[in-house]
């Protein structure tokens, strides 16, 4: 029919739109992998001297800085979950998360969606996490990562990575963020891949110095920041790209809109 063959058409040129907007925050995000990569791994002084790693997956690294195991640079911890049929143990208020409850986009967390009781902490091995960690998913997926504003603690399915003085939280965050794979080489388990505390303090990482890594750290932040509101406004457009074509077709279908006459 005339409404049928007209809304092909228009809803082909609406689809058509979505699929590049998709593709350019699929380019976005590449954009923001190459230079988180290029900035944690190689500094950010295009002169400097180089030198072999000696670690595949980082290659060249500049001549002052050390590629170092991450337990070199951080108090690795695990955690745990209190009972679940005790009741006194839950709906405290120590924030207590699991990998569900972030994802490496978020940057920071304040915490999830359950609270203990200092009970449900006592009875069970997990720790208080201080604010300025890095909290890792070890499972489920492995390799999310975040940053802690506020004291916490956590299930098994994370690790926390507490840091010592020459150690930038931040700067961690971004290079473990881009070594998602290299965490995944590392798991082991038959129905679910799960990295063990052990092996990942064995990973080695880039180690710039404590003022480099600041540095770098500042600068991401100002880039992909740039890049994450960029990809939220063509996120934004795709919506209401989905939600024009909705109407389009209701209304014309409804026929509270003509078809024009061709």
């Amino acid at each position: 029919s005339h409404i049928a063959s007209f809304l092909d058409t228009k809803c082909a040129e609406i689809d058509k739109a979505i699929e590049a907007t998709k593709s350019s925050i699929e380019e976005y995000k590449k954009l923001r992998q190459a230079i988180i990569t290029k900035a944690v791994t190689k500094g950010l002084d295009p002169n400097v001297e180089m030198k072999d790693s000696g670690v595949e997956w980082i290659g060249e690294i500049p001549f002052h800085w050390n590629a170092r195991p991450i337990k070199n640079s951080f108090t690795i911890v695990s955690g745990s979950t209190p009972n679940s049929d005790k009741s006194e143990y839950w709906d405290g208020d120590i924030p207590w998360i699991t990998p569900a409850d972030f994802k490496t986009l978020d940057k920071i967390t304040s915490g999830g969606s359950r609270f203990i009781t200092k009970e449900g902490y006592n009875s069970c091995s997990t720790n208080m996490i201080p604010k300025g960690s890095i909290i890792f998913s070890k499972r489920a997926p492995i390799g999310s990562v975040v940053i802690n504003s506020v004291d916490l603690c956590t299930n098994q399915g994370c690790l926390s990575c507490i840091k010592n003085e020459k150690t930038d939280s931040t700067y961690f965050y971004y290079v473990m963020s881009i070594f998602v794979d290299v965490f995944n080489l590392y798991g082991s388990g038959t129905t679910f891949k799960e990295i063990s505390a052990t092996a990942f303090g064995d990973v080695i990482l880039p180690l710039p110095p404590i003022l480099e890594q600041k540095h770098i750290a500042s600068l991401l932040d100002t880039k992909c920041s740039e890049i994450d509101s960029l990809i939220k406004s063509k996120e934004k457009l795709i919506e209401q790209l989905t939600a024009y074509r909705k109407s389009l077709i209701f209304e014309y279908v409804t026929g509270k809109k003509e078809v024009p006459a061709v």
